[in-house]
Order: structure tokens, then C-alpha cells, then sequence
């Protein structure tokens, strides 16, 4: 996830970096920080229409925050905006640029981790996570980092873009967990394929943008490949 810094302070900036990164640590979310000093520099960025949370301070030199993020609303940047503050004076106008968040400095961490899960659950689906024990902790796996799930016994490996995660449960629990996110289709006995995730259709496989091969089941095989394609067919829609 790209998450973008924008205030004059550097001390702040660094604070604020130190909280975020906790949080994405926290989250199992590969998180990517920018830092940029004034508006000008984030709109000049030529990553500025690629972040999907912006910090963005109201009070800066040159273009304030406010101004900062109705030029990001007028060239279509969909991003997340969380405002940092010293005054709740533009409280109001934050609703003009669909702002996330406004915070008040100094920032405090549990309210900033809660104004970036409020972030995700804006953004929807795209950011959903799943939460498992594996290795006697509790862990939540962005749906969007799996690529795909298959039973080993009575434990499931999620094959993730961080590596393999094992948690004992059964293929049956998942399912009702993953219930309502259609991304996720049985293709084989014990295997769950991530279709966001599929680069190409075999014979007998998927092929996933990993370059791992999933095995398609032999009797079905038919079915299961009409339901990827119905499914992609219904994302272009």
C-alpha cells in the first residue's frame, strides 16, 4: 500500500512515519512511505495520483492542505485523506474533498491506527483482511495478498505474497469466513484460487501471476473454468 506524507515539519513527518509503519506491521500490510514538505511537491510528484492514503497537513507553506487536496479531487485522485492539524478551523471544508479523517496535532498514535482502519473500510473489499492463528498468534492477511489456499490434513496453507501461512482450520470454516468476497472459487478438493490473482488458464491449471501452478479438478473442469470466466467478464462490467 502507498501512503503519502505531506507536511512542512519534519519532525512531524517522522512521527507520524513511526506510527504508520507500526500499524502496517500490525496489519501484515506492505506499506510504502513517501515523504513530500509541501503540496507543491506532492502534486509535482509523479506518483501523486498512485497513493492510497494521503496525510496531509492543513497548515503549510505555500498551497495549504485544503487547497492541496481540492486540486487532488479536481484531477480525479481517488486516494484517502486524512487531514493533520493544529486547528479544527477547516473541519467543515474537509467534507468537500470527502476527507477520511481530520486530526488534531499532536497526532495520537491510537487515533491516527484507527483513522487508517477507517481508510481501509472506505476503500472496501480491496483491502479486506482475514484473520488466523498461525503459530499460536492471532494474524490478518490482506484477501488481495492470497493467492491461493489448499488443505493439508486439518490445517489450511495460505500461499501469500509474504510467503506460506499454515493455520488449523478446515477448508469449510474458511469458506463461510471468505463468504460474500466471489474472488475466492473451489477449483479442486481442498483448494481455494484467489481468481484476482490467475494469469492464465491451462488444460488442467491456472496459472498464477506468481508463476505457481493450481490444479483445476478433472470432473467439473468445465464448470469451474465458466465460473472464472463469468467472474472476470463481471469485473469489466
Amino acid at each position: 500500500m502507498e501512503i503519502a506524507i505531506v507536511d512542512d515539519i519534519e519532525q512531524d513527518r517522522l512521527y507520524i512515519e513511526n506510527i504508520v509503519l507500526s500499524w502496517g506491521r500490525q496489519q501484515r500490510e506492505e506499506v510504502h512511505l513517501s515523504h513530500f514538505d509541501s503540496g507543491e511537491s506532492f502534486l509535482d510528484s509523479p506518483k501523486a495520483d498512485r497513493f492510497s492514503i494521503v496525510l496531509l497537513d492543513l497548515f503549510m507553506t505555500g498551497a495549504n492542505g485544503m487547497e492541496t487536496a481540492h486540486e487532488m479531487r479536481r484531477r480525479g485522485y481517488s486516494c484517502q485523506i486524512v487531514f493533520t492539524t493544529t486547528s479544527d478551523s477547516y473541519a467543515i471544508q474537509g467534507y468537500e474533498v470527502d476527507a477520511a479523517n481530520y486530526l488534531l496535532k499532536p497526532v495520537k498514535e491510537q487515533d491516527l491506527e484507527q483513522a487508517l482502519q477507517h481508510c481501509l473500510s472506505r476503500m472496501g473489499s480491496d483491502n479486506a483482511v482475514i484473520s488466523v492463528i498461525s503459530n499460536r498468534a492471532a494474524i490478518s492477511i490482506p484477501l488481495k495478498r492470497i493467492i491461493w489456499i489448499e488443505a493439508q490434513r486439518n490445517a489450511l496453507l495460505f500461499h501469500t505474497d509474504g510467503g506460506p501461512v499454515k493455520s488449523y482450520m478446515t477448508i469449510e470454516k474458511l469458506s463461510q469466513m471468505l463468504e460474500g468476497y466471489r474472488q475466492f472459487l473451489l477449483c479442486c478438493k481442498g483448494i481455494l484460487v484467489n481468481m484476482d490473482r490467475i494469469a492464465s488458464v491451462g488444460e488442467g491449471d491456472f496459472v498464477m501471476d506468481n508463476g505457481e501452478h493450481v490444479q483445476i479438478r478433472k470432473r467439473g473442469a468445465s464448470q469451474v473454468k465458466r465460473d472464472y470466466l463469468h467472474y472476470v467478464f463481471s469485473q469489466k462490467i
